[in-house]
Parts: structure tokens; sequence; C-alpha cells
């Protein structure tokens, strides 16, 4: 919509839009007020990828959160706690952090979009069981990657692409990520099915 307009310095986002669509301000290099409703439940990739305002959130803050939305983690470093308000993580939103040691995730999250932490040295994951929706390759290219950890007494509803592996040169899946999967004590049977 308005990618690479570099000529955009604000925009007042209409009351009642509920999704901000992937890459719909990326680019737009002098945007560094934007006005968003409560009415936005869904920010998608790259909304707003190098604009003056995700720049000036990031200096507040490293942990970019719109409407209960983390947005982007790309400049936290060592532990991070995401809040307890949070409910989303968006898509790519710790992508190609390198300074990212662990993550705790609250209960509050329900969504974790895809490639979440992609190419991060992260070690643990934890995912909470109030997690409703895992995205494709939330762990993509996570070559430290030893366990994770799920909190769901019954397995939840994922995709097979979940925890693919995927060769970083040419993007061809490669099998699943080589981690342990840790389960709820006497959910072992429940899981093998």
């Amino acid at each position: 919509a308005f990618s690479a307009c570099t000529s955009l310095k604000s925009i007042i986002i209409p009351n009642g839009i509920t999704t901000i669509c992937g890459e719909t301000f990326q680019g737009c290099t002098k945007l560094d007020t934007i006005t968003i409703p409560n009415t936005v439940t869904s920010i998608e990739k790259d909304a707003f990828k190098g604009t003056e305002w995700l720049k000036n959130e990031r200096i507040k803050n490293p942990l970019v959160v719109v409407n209960n939305i983390l947005i982007d983690g790309t400049n936290c470093k060592g532990d991070i706690v995401i809040p307890d308000n949070v409910v989303s993580i968006g898509e790519r939103a710790f992508s190609l952090n390198k300074s990212l040691d662990s993550v705790t995730i609250p209960n509050s999250i329900k969504n974790i979009r895809d490639f979440a932490f992609a190419y991060t040295p992260i070690a643990t994951l934890n995912i909470p069981s109030g997690v409703t929706t895992l995205g494709n390759g939330i762990v993509a290219f996570c070559e430290n990657l030893q366990s994770v950890y799920v909190a769901y007494a019954n397995p939840t509803a994922i995709s097979d692409q979940v925890f693919i592996a995927y060769d970083p040169k040419t993007w061809q899946q490669t099998g699943n990520i080589n981690a342990t999967l840790y389960v709820p004590k006497g959910t072992k049977s429940v899981y093998e099915k």
C-alpha cells in the first residue's frame, strides 16, 4: 500500500481497522508518527520495517509492543522477559537477533507467529499452555536449540512445519530441528499417539 513511500511522514490509521498487513509501511524511511487505534489486533511481518517510527520505538524499549502484540524484539540483548500483557508474538519478531540468550514467554501469550525466533541463538524454548497458535518455522535455523518444553496436558494441533529445519543457503526443508521435546509428566503416551 504505502511501501517505500519515502515522502510519508505521518499517518493516522482509522478506527475500525483490525489488521495492518505485512510490509504496509516498509521502507517509508521518513515515517516517524503513526497513530494506531485499539481496534488493530493483528500486525503482520515487517509492517513498519525501515521506518523512523520503528527506530524510535526501539530506542524507547527494545521490545516493541503495540496493542498487546510484540512486533519487534530484534534489538534485545541477553535474557528477555516478555511482559504479561502481551498476547501475541509477531511474525519474525526476534528473527536474526544474534544477541538473544533466552526468552521467557508469559502465560498470556496466545499466538507465536511464523519464524518468530528464527536465526536466533536460543538454546531452550518454553511454550506455555495458553498458546493456541504456533506459526511455521518458529525456531528455524536455531542451531543452538537443544530443548523445547510444552505445557499442554493434551497435544495441541499444530502444523507439521512448526519445528521444521531449513538449509540456510537454499531455504529447502531438511527435516525437523534436532531438539528434545519435553512434555508434562504423565503425558508422554498421549504425545506418542
